[in-house]
């Protein structure tokens, strides 16, 4: 049992009546009395019989009293021992254990005096077993006493505690809570009662223990809502303490803080959270936004990105993706013109806009039409851009190139062609961006690498393509493109040529005495600027440079040591593509009336001259390029005037006319009135 704290005012000492009684006789009395006994034995026998007696009771008398401490010890022990004595018992506890404690000090009594030794030691410790007995009663009855009204006491306030708590659990109900508050007080009263408190006292507990229960009751209301709560304090101001009304306040003023610092963070987060959806929102629209500009999707994708800017408040961004769909459609519908179409187009919607301004879808139209035109030119001034503009135009994609499957390169041949011809391209190029690149490293290496890259531009079953792939991949090696267009030549010439140009330089570079600059520039000037001149300057740098690689290699087979001008000229018409077929002299130059004329390598000079001498009016009309011939001054140009006036070359089989004063016969259309020769009738 736990060690309690004993009170003073309850214990009742025990009164000493066994020690009082049963005092030692001083030692010395004893025994000189025996002395005296035994002096006196032989005088009488009857005084030892006395003597004898004393002695015995003495005996009895210390043997009770010895009996009477023991009890005592244990009488100490039941009571104030610090862990199991009865003042350790608290309340009903004390009530409860009064009984039994007494009894059982009562049987330990008895079992001390059945041990004592003779009746008279029995009956003396029965006589002070019987005194402390009723005083201990008496003791112990008075401590339980106190205990019981003590016990009452605290009942009551656990009573008034349970109260307190039932009615701030039932803080939803007034009517409820008040009961409670009722019942608590009640038990403010009976505590009162029990503890004797004057009327103000009690007037003051009560008030605290109502003022107690309404804290709880407002700090309930306070966790639900302050509002609420404040009436209710206003409600009953008068029944807090002063300090729990400070408290109170103090709880509703913190309490709407928290609520309100909760809202700014719960705001907080929702704007944050907010923010963030639209940071995730405008993220997943600019990606689709970014795949769409890369050309993915329809123009209704655009619309739909505008509802969706929309609907994140972003109404600006909304109207610039209307303006892109737009845009869109737009470049959908002109995507497969030519620049002519497309700058026609800019130009009647410019006009437009000059004039009186544009509806914003014709504005957009505009925008959408300038970037489709700035990508068209793109795509068509790269290497290979015509087939590129095509493959965007059309989804269709471009034959991929195997070198080893001739019908790749003549696949690629036909596309590059119908792609030129769609998009009015001069040269037809069938080589994509990186080939070319893969095959100009080539012809900047040695000899040998120049010729695999000119055997692999041969695959390509069209002239045209070849010559396109040789503009595409020679750059300012005019040669090497003179090469490829004399490859084409027929009989096993044009490989031959081919190879004999791609070897010239290294066969001048071994025998440079051959070579004379300055009398190669006269013979030039001579025998080839004049029948060349209207092919432009790109076609003449061509065959100047093929004529001296030609000449250098013809006069390292023929071992020739020095500069011979008559083998120069002969390289020169050979360069064009001067060749014998069958016996007849194709290409190279002829005179007409007294003036040089550049003869296509598909015609014998004999060819070209017949049909010029013999064509009439509608043979001229059918071949024409560009509509009627006309003099200077609009008239009409009579087929017989054309026999008298030089034809000049001016690219592949096509015809101007040169006239008296040098320049070119106008067409009525504008510009230089040309012919294809191989339209006029070799008759």
């Amino acid at each position: 049992m736990p060690r309690v704290q004993t009170y003073d005012q309850n214990v009742v000492p025990l009164a000493q009546t066994t020690r009082e009684r049963f005092a030692s006789a001083p030692v010395g009395g004893v025994a000189a009395g025996i002395a005296a006994g035994l002096q006196q034995l032989g005088q009488t026998g009857a005084d030892f019989a006395d003597t004898k007696q004393r002695i015995f009771e003495e005996q009895q008398e210390r043997a009770a009293k010895e009996a009477d401490n023991q009890w005592e010890t244990i009488v100490q022990d039941a009571v104030d021992n610090p862990e199991t004595g009865f003042m350790t018992y608290k309340g009903q506890g004390a009530v409860d254990a009064l009984d039994p404690t007494l009894k059982n000090l009562e049987e330990r009594a008895d079992e001390i005096k059945k041990a004592l030794p003779s009746e008279l030691a029995r009956r003396l410790f029965q006589e002070s077993y019987d005194q402390k007995a009723i005083r201990l009663r008496s003791q112990l009855s008075r401590y339980v006493a106190g205990e019981h009204r003590t016990s009452l006491i605290e009942t009551a306030d656990s009573r008034r505690k349970l109260a307190i708590n039932g009615a701030a659990g039932n803080f939803k109900s007034l009517e409820d809570s008040e009961s409670y508050i009722a019942t608590a007080k009640s038990e403010v009263d009976a505590i009162g009662k029990l503890e004797g408190w004057e009327p103000p006292t009690l007037a003051a507990k009560r008030l605290e223990t109502e003022s107690e229960a309404r804290k709880l009751i407002a700090g309930r209301l306070t966790d639900v809502n302050p509002d609420t709560a404040e009436a209710y304090v206003e409600q009953f101001k008068g029944r807090f303490t002063a300090a729990d009304l400070d408290r109170v306040n103090d709880d509703i003023r913190i309490k709407r803080n928290a609520i309100a610092a909760e809202q700014r963070r719960v705001e907080a987060e929702q704007r944050a959270a907010a923010a963030a959806a639209k940071a995730e929102a405008r993220e997943a629209i600019a990606t689709d936004e970014a795949k769409l500009a890369n050309g993915a999707g329809k123009p209704e994708d655009w619309e739909r990105i505008a509802q969706r800017r929309e609907a994140i408040g972003d109404t600006s961004g909304a109207v610039t993706a209307r303006t892109k769909g737009i845009e869109m459609a737009a470049a959908l519908t002109y995507k497969g013109q030519g620049l002519p179409q497309l700058d026609a187009r800019i130009a009647e919607l410019t006009a437009k806009q000059s004039k009186g301004g544009l509806t914003p879808a014709e504005a957009a139209e505009l925008k959408g039409v300038e970037a489709l035109r700035t990508q068209t030119a793109e795509r068509l001034n790269g290497s290979g851009g015509a087939m590129a503009q095509q493959e965007f135009a059309t989804g269709q994609a471009m034959p991929a190139l195997n070198p080893r499957d001739p019908a790749s390169f003549s696949a690629r041949s036909q596309f590059a062609i119908a792609a030129a011809q769609q998009y009015g391209r001069n040269r037809v190029e069938p080589l994509t961006a990186p080939e070319a690149a893969s095959l100009k490293e080539l012809i900047t290496g040695s000899q040998a690498d120049r010729l695999k890259a000119a055997q692999f531009i041969r695959k390509f079953p069209d002239v045209r393509a070849q010559i396109g792939a040789a503009y595409q991949i020679a750059g300012e090696d005019a040669g090497f493109r003179q090469a490829i267009a004399l490859s084409s030549l027929p009989g096993g010439v044009g490989v031959s040529l081919m190879r004999d140009v791609l070897n010239g330089p290294d066969a001048l570079k071994a025998n440079p005495k051959v070579w004379s600059e300055n009398l190669a520039r006269v013979t030039w000037a001579e025998a080839g600027i004049p029948a060349l001149r209207a092919m432009g300057p790109d076609y003449v740098n061509q065959v100047s440079e093929a004529a001296k690689a030609l000449y250098a290699s013809a006069a390292a087979r023929d071992g020739v040591t020095e500069f011979n001008e008559e083998r120069y000229k002969t390289a020169i018409q050979v360069a064009t593509g001067a060749h014998r077929r069958n016996g007849v002299w194709y290409g190279g130059f002829t005179t007409y009336q007294g003036q040089p004329v550049s003869v296509p390598p598909s015609m014998s000079s004999e060819s070209l001259m017949r049909r010029f001498a013999r064509a009439t009016g509608p043979a001229y009309s059918a071949a024409a390029l560009n509509g009627s011939p006309v003099w200077p001054d609009g008239s009409a140009v009579a087929s017989g005037d054309l026999r008298k006036l030089t034809p000049v070359r001016v690219r592949e089989a096509q015809y101007g006319f040169r006239t008296r004063n040098g320049s070119f016969l106008a067409s009525k259309k504008g510009g230089p009135w040309l012919v294809d020769a191989r339209r006029l009738p070799d008759k």
